[in-house]
C-alpha cells in the first residue's frame, strides 16, 4: 500500500467516523517505523505493527484486551 493510498483510506475512514460519530482504529502491517507505533491522523487512531508482527497480531491482542466492550471489526 502506498502512502497516498493509505492517506486516502484514512480520509474515507475519517469522514465515515465523523458522520456516524464513531471511534475508528485502523491497523496496518509494518509501517514507516522500525517498531510498532500509534499516531492520530484526521481523528483516526492509526496503528502500525512494525516489522516483527502483523496487523492481525495487533488486532487480536486489542480484541482480547477490550473483550466485552461494544466494537465492530471490519
Amino acid at each position: 500500500v502506498s502512502d497516498a493510498q493509505r492517506k486516502h483510506f484514512i480520509n474515507l475512514l475519517s469522514a465515515y467516523a465523523k458522520r456516524k460519530k464513531l471511534e475508528v482504529i485502523a491497523v496496518f502491517d509494518a509501517g514507516p517505523f522500525l517498531f510498532p507505533a500509534t499516531e492520530i491522523q484526521k481523528n483516526i487512531v492509526v496503528k502500525y505493527s512494525g516489522p516483527h508482527a502483523s496487523a492481525d497480531d495487533i488486532i487480536i491482542r486489542y480484541m482480547r484486551e477490550c473483550r466485552g466492550q461494544g466494537m465492530i471489526l471490519v
